[in-house]
């Protein structure tokens, strides 16, 4: 920033509200035969901070009415955010510019269009004065800062400022000056240098995460996006809508039949063989006497049928004959098990705390989870994990957001690579003649996935239409999910387009 300062006569006192650094005021110059010293170069100051004359002219207008607003302070501002070779350059220059100083700030640039991701700022609080200021931080062989100087700091309050904030924070480093003539000019002598803090860069595309936020921003109500590479397992897009100040792309939620993906595993790792049938009959009993009711009467059908129509009987009738501990084994080898958080405010756990060790399930309890009911609870983060990991022939996919903090690439998981196949073509039968047929843009994208539809009330009025997808189906290269929260429509319907507006910007 650059300042315009104000100084006192040196002979009478009197304040000088101008840019220029006189030794005394015009009356006592002109009475004692000084000259007043010269305004600076405004013109060659508006050249190298790069601005119009216009633009200093305003500055230095707003300079001088601060001044008259506030006469006790030293320094007003002239020109701010200016960068830090064209500050050297002024300070360099010092000579040319009377009455203008540089002072730097510690301040985080970062790119407006991840601003959801990148979180906000705080300033230093008490605490974390008291904290580092503490003597024993010496002991540990690290820096003790002076209450100025943590006052001068940034810190990150919410999402990846939070996360790298020690990071990105660097040091604003220490500096005195030495008293060169009688205490009157003074020289700066540095103690400790600057140190900037580290660069970070996201793995997000700036085109496929300006699609989902414009996905999000339309839905009536909560919504979420994601998108991953399924390459790397980078975050190639991810938002959400909220009121609750969560970021909803990791929060759990009640998934419908996209959860129904897990039960396909638990059931094929189960013995259960592909071309076994299950009568369905609209709303019936399932073999434990539970109650189930499915949106068609589907008749004797088959696994990848049942995948294709989302037959509530056949996933039921098999999460019963599965048990829960092969849902629990199918839950963790899909990545069900973990919530990751990428550094923003979401559900920590991964399952709901009822599969654990120990709790009791009844009969009932299979027959929900098996179409992604009761204790099916999974984040969109999640679910983009667990149908890229299908989509990559079993390899472990782990995402990350920030480019340095990417994992070693993963042996594919033989439990998921065995059946990869043939989940692969059941969710592409999801697109070409089930329940997302209706939705012409998957199919532009030859995509293979899966709708869901999970109901959040008890009368069934309101659900969470979900979609996930990853394309192209033949070799895959992007998996990405959406869900609505809360709304009177199903699945695809709702959420199909979405996805396949991601897939085809991601793709391009």
């Amino acid at each position: 920033k650059f300042f315009a300062r104000r100084w006192k006569c040196g002979t009478c006192g009197a304040i000088l509200r101008r840019i220029a650094e006189p030794a005394t005021c015009a009356d006592c110059a002109a009475a004692a035969g000084f000259s007043i010293q010269p305004a600076p170069d405004s013109v060659a100051l508006a050249r190298l901070a790069g601005v119009t004359d216009a633009e200093l002219g305003r500055g230095l207008i707003r300079a001088s009415e601060r001044s008259k607003e506030h006469p006790d302070f030293r320094t007003f501002e002239l020109l701010a955010d200016v960068d830090r070779a064209t500050a050297l350059a002024v300070a360099l220059a010092a000579e040319r510019f009377p009455g203008v100083s540089v002072r730097a700030k510690a301040g985080r640039a970062s790119d407006p269009a991840a601003k959801a991701i990148v979180g906000a700022l705080r300033p230093a609080y008490r605490e974390d004065v008291d904290a580092w200021r503490n003597p024993r931080r010496a002991a540990e062989g690290e820096r003790v800062y002076s209450a100025a100087e943590v006052f001068s700091m940034t810190f990150g309050k919410s999402g990846l400022e939070s996360a790298f904030d020690d990071r990105l924070r660097g040091d604003p480093g220490r500096a005195h000056r030495v008293p060169r003539i009688k205490g009157r000019a003074t020289e700066p002598k540095v103690d400790i240098a600057v140190a900037d803090g580290a660069t970070l860069r996201t793995t997000l595309r700036r085109d496929v995460q300006s699609v989902a936020d414009g996905i999000v921003q339309e839905a009536p109500g909560d919504a979420a996006a994601v998108v991953l590479d399924l390459a790397t397992g980078g975050v190639v897009a991810i938002a959400s809508k909220s009121r609750d100040g969560y970021h909803h792309a990791v929060v759990s939620m009640r998934p419908g039949s996209v959860f129904k993906l897990a039960t396909a595993l638990a059931l094929l790792e189960s013995g259960v063989r592909a071309d076994e049938t299950v009568a369905c009959a609209g709303r019936g009993s399932l073999p434990s006497g539970a109650r189930y009711v499915c949106t068609h009467v589907h008749g004797a059908i088959a696994f990848c049928d049942a995948f294709a129509g989302s037959c509530n009987a056949y996933f039921a009738t098999m999460a019963e004959r599965a048990g829960p501990d092969a849902m629990l084994r199918a839950c963790r080898d899909l990545g069900l098990d973990a919530n990751p958080q990428l550094g923003m405010k979401g559900s920590p756990a991964g399952l709901d705390p009822c599969w654990g060790a120990g709790s009791r399930w009844y009969a009932a309890d299979m027959a929900k989870v098996g179409v992604g009911q009761g204790k099916a609870l999974v984040s969109p983060l999640q679910v983009a994990i667990a149908y890229g990991r299908v989509a990559a022939g079993g390899r472990s996919l782990v995402p990350y957001l920030v480019e340095t903090e990417g994992p070693a690439r993963a042996a594919a998981d033989p439990s998921i690579a065995r059946f990869a196949s043939l989940l692969t073509d059941a969710a592409r039968r999801v697109v070409v003649s089930g329940t997302g047929s209706g939705v012409r843009e998957l199919g532009d994208v030859e995509a293979a996935g899966k709708s869901g539809t999970g109901d959040v009330n008890v009368s069934g009025t309101l659900n969470n239409a979900w979609f996930v997808a990853f394309a192209p189906a033949s070799s895959p290269r992007y998996v990405a999910a959406v869900v609505f929260e809360r709304v009177a429509t199903q699945g695809a319907s709702t959420a199909g387009r979405p996805v396949a507006r991601l897939l085809a910007e991601a793709l391009k």
